[in-house]
């Protein structure tokens, strides 16, 4: 996963690439292209990945760092 951040919206990026360095992007070999807004939540010191919402049907997957909130939601039908 790769991100393109923003002050008010993240793109986030899924790739097909299984081994990537951090330093050679992988262009043009994406599976999903997500933005997502950025809000505001109590500190956090760690760079954070979490589904803080689940159901039988969707979740929400949320990135956070230091005050900083990136969630999206993931349903299926």
């Amino acid at each position: 996963m790769w991100a393109i951040p923003d002050s008010a919206q993240w793109t986030l990026i899924f790739n097909k690439t299984a081994r990537a360095f951090h330093l050679n992007y992988p262009e043009g070999d994406h599976a999903l292209r997500v933005t997502a807004r950025v809000e505001s939540l109590p500190h956090v010191e760690t760079l954070t990945a979490s589904f803080p919402l689940v159901d039988a049907r969707k979740a929400v997957f949320q990135l956070q760092w230091g005050t900083t909130a990136v969630p999206f939601r993931i349903e299926t039908k």
